[in-house]
Protein backbone atom coordinates (compact mmCIF):
# COMPACT_ATOMS: atom_id res chain seq x y z
CA UNK A 1 0.00 0.00 0.00
CA UNK A 2 2.83 2.58 0.78
CA UNK A 3 4.86 1.46 -2.27
CA UNK A 4 1.13 2.40 -4.56
CA UNK A 5 0.94 5.45 -2.82
CA UNK A 6 4.28 6.38 -3.30
CA UNK A 7 4.02 5.68 -7.08
CA UNK A 8 0.80 7.58 -7.09
CA UNK A 9 2.46 10.58 -5.02
CA UNK A 10 4.63 10.06 -8.36
CA UNK A 11 1.95 10.53 -10.95
CA UNK A 12 0.23 13.00 -9.77
CA UNK A 13 3.59 14.94 -9.32
CA UNK A 14 4.07 14.41 -12.61
CA UNK A 15 0.67 15.15 -13.72
CA UNK A 16 0.81 18.69 -11.76
CA UNK A 17 4.13 19.58 -13.77
CA UNK A 18 2.81 18.77 -17.15
CA UNK A 19 -0.26 20.93 -16.27
CA UNK A 20 1.89 23.52 -15.35
CA UNK A 21 4.20 23.90 -18.24
CA UNK A 22 1.54 25.54 -20.28
CA UNK A 23 1.15 28.74 -17.36
CA UNK A 24 5.34 28.07 -16.95
CA UNK A 25 5.27 28.48 -21.20
CA UNK A 26 2.65 31.44 -21.07
CA UNK A 27 4.37 33.67 -18.43
CA UNK A 28 8.10 32.94 -20.37
CA UNK A 29 5.98 34.19 -23.24
CA UNK A 30 4.82 37.38 -21.43
CA UNK A 31 8.50 38.00 -20.60
CA UNK A 32 9.48 38.79 -23.77
CA UNK A 33 10.33 42.01 -24.66
CA UNK A 34 7.33 43.94 -25.98
CA UNK A 35 8.14 47.60 -25.07
CA UNK A 36 9.51 50.22 -26.45
CA UNK A 37 12.81 51.06 -24.70
CA UNK A 38 12.48 54.82 -24.87
CA UNK A 39 8.95 55.43 -23.73
CA UNK A 40 8.17 51.66 -21.91
CA UNK A 41 4.97 51.63 -24.14
CA UNK A 42 4.31 48.78 -26.11
CA UNK A 43 6.15 48.91 -29.48
CA UNK A 44 4.67 48.56 -32.39
CA UNK A 45 4.05 44.60 -32.78
CA UNK A 46 2.84 44.35 -29.39
CA UNK A 47 0.46 46.87 -29.58
CA UNK A 48 -1.14 45.84 -33.02
CA UNK A 49 -1.08 42.44 -31.56
CA UNK A 50 -3.34 43.84 -28.53
CA UNK A 51 -5.38 45.50 -31.18
CA UNK A 52 -5.55 42.13 -33.16
CA UNK A 53 -7.30 40.55 -30.08
CA UNK A 54 -9.41 43.19 -29.49
CA UNK A 55 -11.12 42.80 -33.00
CA UNK A 56 -11.14 39.32 -31.78
CA UNK A 57 -12.96 39.96 -28.71
CA UNK A 58 -15.36 42.21 -30.14
CA UNK A 59 -16.18 40.29 -33.11
CA UNK A 60 -16.75 37.71 -31.06
CA UNK A 61 -18.87 39.35 -28.28
CA UNK A 62 -20.14 42.44 -30.35
CA UNK A 63 -18.26 45.14 -28.38
CA UNK A 64 -17.31 48.11 -29.71
CA UNK A 65 -14.23 50.11 -29.47
CA UNK A 66 -12.48 53.19 -30.89
CA UNK A 67 -8.61 54.05 -31.76
CA UNK A 68 -6.68 57.09 -32.03
CA UNK A 69 -3.40 57.81 -33.89
CA UNK A 70 -1.43 60.59 -32.60
CA UNK A 71 1.04 62.48 -34.08
CA UNK A 72 3.41 64.89 -32.80
CA UNK A 73 3.20 67.85 -34.79
CA UNK A 74 6.52 69.31 -36.22
CA UNK A 75 8.46 66.87 -34.29
CA UNK A 76 11.19 67.03 -36.78
CA UNK A 77 12.02 70.65 -36.04
CA UNK A 78 12.25 70.27 -32.49
CA UNK A 79 14.60 67.73 -32.98
CA UNK A 80 16.30 69.44 -35.33
CA UNK A 81 16.64 72.98 -33.14
CA UNK A 82 16.34 71.08 -29.86
CA UNK A 83 18.60 68.07 -30.27
CA UNK A 84 18.00 64.35 -30.53
CA UNK A 85 18.40 64.12 -26.65
CA UNK A 86 15.55 66.64 -26.03
CA UNK A 87 13.95 65.01 -28.49
CA UNK A 88 14.25 61.99 -27.08
CA UNK A 89 12.99 63.36 -23.53
CA UNK A 90 10.01 64.99 -25.48
CA UNK A 91 9.10 61.51 -27.16
CA UNK A 92 9.22 60.09 -23.05
CA UNK A 93 7.57 62.62 -21.71
CA UNK A 94 4.58 62.66 -24.67
CA UNK A 95 4.54 58.89 -23.57
CA UNK A 96 3.89 59.55 -20.00
CA UNK A 97 1.75 62.17 -20.39
CA UNK A 98 -0.94 59.91 -22.53
CA UNK A 99 -0.76 57.53 -19.90
CA UNK A 100 -1.84 59.60 -17.20
CA UNK A 101 -4.59 60.90 -18.97
CA UNK A 102 -6.06 57.87 -20.30
CA UNK A 103 -8.06 55.01 -18.46
CA UNK A 104 -6.31 52.40 -16.94
CA UNK A 105 -8.53 50.39 -19.18
CA UNK A 106 -7.43 52.11 -22.46
CA UNK A 107 -3.93 50.62 -24.29
CA UNK A 108 -1.57 52.87 -25.80
CA UNK A 109 2.03 51.53 -27.57
CA UNK A 110 4.52 53.52 -29.57
CA UNK A 111 3.46 53.12 -33.46
CA UNK A 112 6.43 54.16 -34.55
CA UNK A 113 8.48 57.43 -34.89
CA UNK A 114 6.87 60.02 -33.26
CA UNK A 115 3.32 58.36 -33.44
CA UNK A 116 1.43 56.68 -30.66
CA UNK A 117 -1.60 54.41 -31.27
CA UNK A 118 -4.45 54.67 -27.83
CA UNK A 119 -6.92 51.77 -27.87
CA UNK A 120 -10.38 52.65 -26.37
CA UNK A 121 -12.23 49.59 -25.55
CA UNK A 122 -16.07 49.46 -24.97
CA UNK A 123 -15.95 53.33 -26.29
CA UNK A 124 -17.55 54.72 -29.01
CA UNK A 125 -16.63 57.34 -31.48
CA UNK A 126 -17.77 60.45 -29.54
CA UNK A 127 -16.56 59.70 -26.48
CA UNK A 128 -12.86 58.33 -27.94
CA UNK A 129 -13.42 62.06 -29.66
CA UNK A 130 -13.45 63.60 -26.19
CA UNK A 131 -10.87 61.18 -24.39
CA UNK A 132 -8.55 62.53 -27.40
CA UNK A 133 -9.57 66.15 -27.30
CA UNK A 134 -8.82 66.37 -23.90
CA UNK A 135 -5.59 64.90 -24.27
CA UNK A 136 -4.56 67.13 -26.87
CA UNK A 137 -5.33 70.17 -24.87
CA UNK A 138 -3.55 68.68 -21.95
CA UNK A 139 -0.30 68.14 -24.19
CA UNK A 140 -0.60 71.76 -25.52
CA UNK A 141 -0.93 73.24 -22.53
CA UNK A 142 2.32 71.36 -20.72
CA UNK A 143 5.62 73.07 -20.82
CA UNK A 144 8.94 71.38 -22.09
CA UNK A 145 12.46 72.52 -21.57
CA UNK A 146 15.64 72.55 -23.77
CA UNK A 147 18.63 71.38 -22.59
CA UNK A 148 19.48 75.48 -22.20
CA UNK A 149 16.39 74.94 -19.63
CA UNK A 150 14.22 77.44 -21.52
CA UNK A 151 10.79 76.35 -22.38
CA UNK A 152 8.92 75.52 -25.05
CA UNK A 153 5.54 74.07 -26.13
CA UNK A 154 4.41 71.65 -28.62
CA UNK A 155 1.23 70.00 -30.00
CA UNK A 156 -0.36 67.38 -31.14
CA UNK A 157 -2.71 65.75 -33.81
CA UNK A 158 -4.77 62.82 -33.84
CA UNK A 159 -6.92 60.32 -36.28
CA UNK A 160 -9.93 59.01 -34.44
CA UNK A 161 -11.51 56.07 -35.93
CA UNK A 162 -14.23 53.31 -34.43
CA UNK A 163 -14.01 49.33 -35.41
CA UNK A 164 -16.47 48.42 -37.75
CA UNK A 165 -17.63 44.46 -37.82
CA UNK A 166 -15.77 44.60 -41.42
CA UNK A 167 -12.65 45.81 -40.20
CA UNK A 168 -9.49 44.46 -39.66
CA UNK A 169 -6.50 45.63 -38.41
CA UNK A 170 -5.03 47.30 -41.58
CA UNK A 171 -8.46 48.82 -42.41
CA UNK A 172 -8.66 50.24 -38.39
CA UNK A 173 -5.80 51.92 -38.77
CA UNK A 174 -5.52 53.00 -42.18
CA UNK A 175 -8.69 54.65 -41.54
CA UNK A 176 -7.20 56.42 -38.30
CA UNK A 177 -4.32 57.03 -40.06
CA UNK A 178 -6.52 59.01 -43.24
CA UNK A 179 -8.14 60.97 -40.34
CA UNK A 180 -4.89 62.08 -38.95
CA UNK A 181 -4.00 63.02 -42.46
CA UNK A 182 -7.03 65.20 -42.47
CA UNK A 183 -6.04 66.73 -39.03
CA UNK A 184 -2.58 67.76 -40.10
CA UNK A 185 -4.46 69.38 -43.59
CA UNK A 186 -6.11 71.40 -41.65
CA UNK A 187 -3.71 72.81 -39.81
CA UNK A 188 -2.78 70.90 -37.18
CA UNK A 189 -3.17 70.97 -33.40
CA UNK A 190 -6.84 69.19 -34.06
CA UNK A 191 -8.88 65.84 -33.52
CA UNK A 192 -10.06 64.94 -36.54
CA UNK A 193 -12.64 61.93 -36.84
CA UNK A 194 -13.23 59.51 -39.94
CA UNK A 195 -16.36 57.28 -40.50
CA UNK A 196 -16.10 53.60 -41.26
CA UNK A 197 -18.42 52.65 -44.48
CA UNK A 198 -21.65 51.90 -42.45
CA UNK A 199 -22.02 54.77 -40.54
CA UNK A 200 -21.53 56.91 -43.67
CA UNK A 201 -24.01 55.10 -45.19
CA UNK A 202 -26.51 56.21 -42.42
CA UNK A 203 -25.99 59.72 -42.94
Amino acid sequence: MVIKSVAAAGQATKSEHAALQPVAAKEELEKSPTSDSLTGLYDRQAILGKLRELISFGARYKEDFSLSLLDIDHFKAIDDRHGHVVGDEVLARIAALIRRNIRDTDVVGRYGGDEFLIIFPKTNLSLSWVAAERLRSTIEKTAFTDSAGKAFTLTVSQGVAAWERTDDVSSLVSRAAEALGKARDKGRNRVQILLGPSLRDKI
